[in-house]
């Protein structure tokens, strides 16, 4: 079971109460070796955007706790590559902020949204409680 912090770049960046709500849900992630086809630069910059939507916009179709396991799983796809902290934050998370801040971007992203959380699930992850 993880509780996937928030990360700290979205702590800079303006948040609901919602969202942070969301970072304390329970989260199974996938297994490591059903995680790993996600382990590219593409998957994980798919991931981390994700992230960012489902906490910060309403998107019909995302279910509760949605936010926290692509959290959660971004999280885990990280350690897999072996990033560090100040890695995944300038290459991954810095990038997603940017396209995050683009008018439209909720609207844009919510069907790889949508399609990153069902994905996550049919590979074993789970929200235990949201």
């Amino acid at each position: 079971m993880i509780r996937p912090l928030l990360f700290t770049a979205l702590a800079l960046s303006s948040l609901s109460v919602p969202a942070l709500a969301q970072s304390l849900t329970d989260i199974r992630t996938p297994p490591v070796e059903r995680l790993r086809p996600l382990a590219t630069e593409e998957g994980l910059q798919r991931l981390a955007l994700a992230n960012l939507i489902a906490t910060n916009c309403e998107t019909e179709g995302l279910l509760p706790g949605d936010a926290a396991l692509i959290a959660g799983s971004a999280q885990e796809v990280a350690k897999l590559m072996g990033l560090s902290t100040e890695a995944y934050f300038q290459n991954y998370i810095g990038p997603a902020l940017s396209r995050f801040g683009t008018s439209g971007a909720c609207q844009l992203e919510a069907d790889r949204t949508r399609e990153s959380a069902a994905e996550l699930r049919a590979l074993g992850g789970e929200v235990l409680s949201p």
